[in-house]
């Protein structure tokens, strides 16, 4: 690639202070006209091959295409001829070759760039090699380069590169290397495209446009003829133009040939030409005296100079500005990470002592349980009790060592909260459940008059082939606080409650109560402490089966209205390794 950024040694003000002194130095001290016998001045021998020199004879002429408003590199002026610093290199290589470059006049570059792809010219004298271009050009050595820089109005302080101008229209010559540069790397710029660098300046000075992109020497030329007085060269860009010779693909020895001649060029024909143009555009200032020129390029220095100091004084200031704002962030950022050490230790006191309150909790609960649990078998050595009488004790017998393990285990719903609880997985039968909480709360729906009814999908499966992946404790636990809220929010001295058990690539469970949930509490019915319409309600059960639930890799949902009621969704996961077996004839609950 031709088209590289430049060395980042200097920072961004020192680059452009070196820049315009460079230009000052220039406009104090221009050599005079350039004679023209000094393009002649006798180059490295040519050395062609006589494959090179055959074609040469043969071809007669070169057929060349330019940029015809590009000054100070090149033109076509009023008389059609060739002129700019382009113009003299191919007289150079003219003569080295001994064949004429026949200039081929367009109206505009993009003009040229189509010329030279339908073959009515062979090369194009001096333009940046880019993807695109290398689709229909190959390129010869670069022979002329140029910082891309940015032009403003005078009242616009320094741009520091392209990423000042993010927000503002940026004018950019149509088919220029750097156009394309800048829509890949600075897509957040708006461009305004333009035929010529003379209207994008135009542009610019009325207020139209923010800023120019160009070529250093280019912009100045072109501010100075057209004597645009308020506009400055304000900042510099990351690119850099390298510039050579365009032939048109299918001419390897047309390349070849004109390579060698680029090569040839001897350094002070190249000092020659550039010195040339450039001081051509600074003139006006060859007239005065020389006492003058000194007196106007000290104060030009003693400008910049200043000029630089303040920009310097300002990145210092700023600097400073920042430490300050990160001091005074660091030493916030110590205040709160004291205070959350403080809450932090807090925390941990409150987690120690629920958990001591718990232990003694366990302890005094278990007491008078183990009298309960134990009573049974004594009342059960009775050989006059009948059959009812002993299912009731055994009832009593097998919920109180079931409210025992609930007990020992209630610091399991902390850690779940917390997430460090960690499941013991293994195969719970769904029906076996289903039957221990209906006789259970049985009385307690016969109570008030509700039938629980218990449904199995697909129908050709008995509930008893049912099973989650999870503990059994816990799912008994979950569904025992879902039957009994759902019982509980029964208004009516009747009622249906069904429990629908759905069996597919995991176990849907859903049980339906004809009661609303009231509405100010819907959006938040599987929260902590959240109860309605219970005096004795904890608001604990929908929050705890919601923990059990996600605990055990499922989840759980609720949709209510008062036309259908609610419905509870509970989700869980199958087994890994369970499969239906068809010998599993177990009678359905």
């Amino acid at each position: 690639m031709f088209f590289t950024a430049p060395s980042r040694s200097f920072t961004g003000q020192a680059y452009i202070v070196v820049t315009l002194l460079v230009l000052c130095f220039v406009m104090l001290f221009p050599p005079f006209t350039v004679a023209e016998n000094k393009l002649k001045e006798p180059s490295f021998l040519l050395e062609l091959t006589e494959q090179e020199q055959a074609y040469l004879k043969a071809k007669g002429e070169i057929r060349m295409c330019v940029d015809p408003d590009w000054m100070p590199y090149e033109m076509i002026d009023e008389q059609g001829r060739h002129v700019g610093m382009a113009a003299d290199y191919m007289k150079v290589i003219a003569q080295l070759l001994s064949v004429p470059i026949q200039l081929v006049p367009t109206k505009s570059w993009m003009d040229s760039l189509s010329h030279v792809q339908t073959g009515n010219c062979e090369i194009l004298s001096l333009l940046n090699k880019t993807p695109q271009r290398s689709t229909f050009l190959d390129f010869t050595t670069p022979y002329m380069e140029t910082p891309i820089v940015l032009v403003t109005r005078n009242d616009v302080t320094y741009l520091n590169g392209l990423s000042d101008l993010s927000g503002h229209t940026l004018a950019t010559t149509k088919g220029y290397v750097y156009t394309e540069n800048i829509k890949h790397d600075y897509p957040e710029i708006p461009l305004v495209e333009v035929d010529t660098v003379r209207e994008g300046l135009n542009r610019v000075s009325r207020g139209e446009v923010f800023a120019q992109v160009g070529m250093l020497f280019v912009l100045v030329n072109t501010i100075q003829e057209g004597q645009i007085s308020n506009l400055k060269i304000s900042g510099h860009t990351d690119y850099m133009s390298r510039m050579g010779i365009g032939v048109r693909k299918g001419e390897p020895l047309l390349l070849s040939v004109l390579d060698k001649a680029v090569k040839t060029i001897t350094p002070q024909q190249h000092i020659n030409i550039r010195q040339n143009w450039t001081a051509t555009r600074f003139e006006h200032g060859r007239d005065y005296a020389l006492l003058w020129q000194v007196v106007v390029g000290f104060l030009l220095i003693t400008m910049l100079i200043v000029f630089w100091l303040r920009q310097s004084r300002r990145e210092i200031n700023h600097r400073l500005s920042i430490e300050k704002k990160l001091l005074e962030k660091g030493l916030q950022l110590n205040q709160t990470l004291h205070e959350l050490s403080l809450r932090n230790k807090a925390l941990e006191e409150t987690v120690l002592l629920r958990e001591n309150v718990e232990r003694i909790t366990k302890h005094d609960l278990k007491g008078p349980l183990n009298s309960i649990i134990g009573l049974p078998d004594v009342l059960l050595e009775d050989a006059t009790l009948d059959d009812e009488k002993r299912a009731m004790l055994h009832t009593i017998q097998s919920n109180g060592y079931r409210m025992l393990e609930m007990i020992n285990r209630s610091l399991d719903l902390y850690k779940m909260e917390i997430g460090e609880y960690r499941v013991n997985k293994v195969q719970v039968p769904i029906g076996y459940i289903m039957r221990q909480l209906i006789s259970e709360f049985g009385r307690m729906a016969a109570a008030k008059g509700v039938d629980i009814v218990t449904q199995v999908e697909p129908k050709n499966i008995h509930l008893d082939q049912v099973f989650i992946y999870g503990e059994e404790l816990l799912t008994y636990s979950m569904f025992a606080n879902l039957l009994k809220n759902a019982i509980e929010a029964v208004q009516q001295q009747s009622g249906v409650i069904t429990v629908k058990v759905m069996k597919a690539a995991q176990v849907v469970i859903r049980i339906h109560n004809p009661g609303a949930v009231p509405e100010e509490i819907r959006s938040r019915f599987f929260e902590k402490y959240v109860t309605a319409g219970k005096s004795d309600g904890s608001g604990l059960g929908t929050y705890s089966a919601r923990l059990i639930s996600e605990t055990l890799g499922g989840n759980i949902a609720m949709q209510t209205s008062e036309e259908q009621g609610t419905t509870i969704t509970v989700t869980l996961p199958l087994p890994p390794t369970y499969a239906l077996s068809d010998q599993d004839h177990r009678a359905p609950l």
